[in-house]
């Protein structure tokens, strides 16, 4: 690295270092989002899983109950 009054002016192989740096804190950045984002898509799919399993109990539920009545139905008459 050439250095002009402490300031870097090229690296061997002629990437600024100041903008790696610049893109480093964007991906760090971008990565902190990332984790963010699937911590809440893991909290909404909790959501679903628990709606869909509502939904799995009433639809067993109402067949057990249809069933039941049919055969009540059956029996009396």
């Amino acid at each position: 690295m050439l250095e002009n009054n402490n300031h870097v002016v090229s690296c061997a192989i002629g990437l600024d270092p100041i903008k790696m740096g610049v893109m480093f804190r964007q991906i760090d950045e971008m990565h902190e989002n990332i984790k963010e984002i699937k911590q809440k898509v893991n909290e909404q799919n909790g959501r679903v899983k628990k709606l869909e399993l509502w939904r799995a109990y009433l639809l067993g539920g109402v067949f057990v109950v249809s069933t039941i009545v049919g055969i009540v139905i059956k029996i009396l008459f």
